[in-house]
């Protein structure tokens, strides 16, 4: 491939880049995939769950702990809300799927505040490569807190990057949003606190 097809200004490239990348992703999604072999069956813990939550919220909360589940009840009461309104589960999870989006966009926006001098096409490429991963493409498909909680660290580690980087006055702004998405982070996956 010429480095010149690769050259950022190419929309062409661009355009044709991400609407493959979309296809294949989005092809994952209406082929249920599960590559780890956990996240339907986790999933599929989380209906009994969810309807618990949206018949007595209150009391499923303060009982939380008896029903076993490993996961935070963060993710569980997003989706009981989802599930109220009366939307197909194909639809709630397709939402959620191209919520994990947001992942790529600040891993993106990490790399560019990182590596200032490196093509932004190549930046978008290697932050694309999350999407390689079946761990996360599983996640997506499957709603999880494993993907929500590496969605806020990411963008807390962006907000850790702009305090590094930043040379203007307003830098504690990002302590204060750092650490809001890194308690986030934590509160929806425990293991991202460490």
């Amino acid at each position: 491939m010429p480095i010149s097809f690769l050259n950022k200004d190419n929309n062409y490239f661009k355009i044709i880049f991400f609407t493959v990348y979309y296809i294949f992703f989005i092809t994952a999604f209406y082929i249920s995939e599960d590559s780890t072999g956990g996240a339907f069956n986790d999933y599929i813990g989380y209906k009994n769950l969810i309807n618990l939550f949206i018949n007595d919220f209150k009391e499923t909360l303060l009982t939380f702990d008896q029903y076993g589940e490993r996961h935070s009840p963060v993710t569980i009461i997003l989706l009981s809300q989802f599930y109220k309104t009366g939307l197909s589960d194909e639809l709630i999870r397709f939402f959620f799927f191209n919520t994990s989006i947001i992942s790529v966009i600040f891993f993106y926006k990490c790399l560019k505040i990182y590596y200032p001098n490196i093509d932004e096409i190549y930046l978008k490429l290697i932050s694309s490569v999350i999407f390689l991963s079946p761990t996360i493409r599983s996640l997506s498909i499957w709603p999880d807190s494993h993907l929500y909680g590496l969605i806020f660290f990411v963008i807390s580690t962006y907000f850790f990057i702009k305090f590094k980087f930043e040379k203007k006055h307003k830098k504690f702004n990002f302590v204060i949003l750092n650490i809001l998405f890194l308690a986030l982070s934590s509160y929806i996956r425990p293991s991202f606190s460490l």
